[in-house]
């Protein structure tokens, strides 16, 4: 697999789909009430600062969960990585040159997979470690796991949703869900695309319609939500039986959202 960003990518991808709904921070929380648990894909580089404030996150109680390259002690990485880029480069500046260069660096870099074994291990209290990369280990199911056992806990819990990305939202009055289908099959005015002079990437798109989707959705609940579906005429069905809710939405339902009182 190539590139640093694929790590990130990844790991958004995994917690979206299983209805983790996740916070991109920047530094480790001094306070472990809103954020219990941090995943860190493949920091290979940190600063002492930022090893500092992750061990005082986890003397609080905090969870770190972390996955390939590492820069953690701890962690006992064994990996050795090309991660120079030239001196004096500044990342997404409009410098057509250099900007290929930031594009390389993080998108264009081959790896080879961790030879050690692809296993979870704590090496100390607080702090979960695997040397595979999310795109390298045999199955995600044990990380994916970990993050919902100390994630913050909610009302609302996905069961299923075949075929798309979801998230959760907390207000001071309701819990949103969001679902978006992950995958479509589109098409292109082909006439139009065969008389046009100009050519360039952009087509005229005449049809996006999701595919490989459930119709039925399944979450735990203690109340039957309103359903609203913007992209679509036909209503929604909802049934609420013993604190599990089904939703029967309409067919090719791209979007749809659900708010819990």
């Amino acid at each position: 697999m190539q590139g640093y960003s694929l790590d990130f990518q990844e790991a958004l991808n995994m917690l979206f789909k299983g209805g983790i709904c996740p916070h991109t921070v920047f530094e480790f929380p001094k306070d472990t009430g809103k954020y219990p648990v941090i995943l860190v894909p493949s920091p290979y580089k940190m600063r002492n600062d930022e090893i500092k404030a992750m061990e005082e996150y986890v003397g609080a109680g905090g969870k770190v969960i972390v996955c390939g390259p590492s820069a953690i002690p701890q962690c006992n990485s064994k990996w050795i990585l090309e991660n120079k880029v030239p001196e004096g480069t500044k990342f997404f500046e409009r410098n057509a040159e250099r900007f290929n260069i930031c594009y390389k660096w993080m998108n264009e870099i081959d790896f080879k997979p961790s030879t050690q074994t692809d296993e979870w291990s704590e090496p100390c209290k607080g702090i979960f470690y695997n040397p595979h990369r999310i795109s390298d280990m045999e199955n995600t199911n044990t990380l994916f796991g970990l993050c919902e056992k100390y994630c913050k806990a909610m009302p609302i819990k996905i069961q299923s949703a075949k075929g798309y990305l979801t998230s959760v939202f907390e207000t001071e009055k309701e819990y949103i869900v969001h679902l978006l289908a992950a995958d479509y099959d589109t098409d292109i005015d082909h006439h139009l695309d065969e008389i046009r002079y100009h050519r360039s990437r952009i087509n005229y798109i005449n049809k996006v319609e999701p595919i490989g989707i459930d119709r039925e959705i399944i979450v735990e609940a203690q109340s039957a939500p309103l359903v609203y579906t913007p992209f679509n005429d036909d209503k929604s069905e909802v049934v609420l039986t013993d604190g599990v809710c089904c939703v029967k939405l309409p067919e090719k339902c791209s979007y749809a959202i659900l708010k819990f009182k």
